[in-house]
């Protein structure tokens, strides 16, 4: 969630603003996040395994509620 969240605060500012610069690992990629600096990591792959992830937490959730 966190990458995610930082590449919609990056196109939506054009330039992420954070008090220091970020690394996040995520998958097999290393993710910088530069104060000021528009993101250039919001490319298909990336995008592709957020979407897989989140559909996968979906699933895992709606899972667990059925079953209580």
């Amino acid at each position: 969630m966190m990458v995610l969240s930082n590449i919609r605060n990056t196109i939506h500012n054009n330039g992420i603003h954070i008090s220091e610069d970020r690394i996040l690992f995520y998958h097999n990629y290393e993710i910088n996040f530069v104060h000021n600096s528009p993101q250039n990591i919001a490319h298909y792959e990336i995008l592709a395994l957020i979407l897989y992830d989140f559909l996968n937490l979906f699933k895992e959730i709606n899972s667990k509620t059925k079953n209580k």
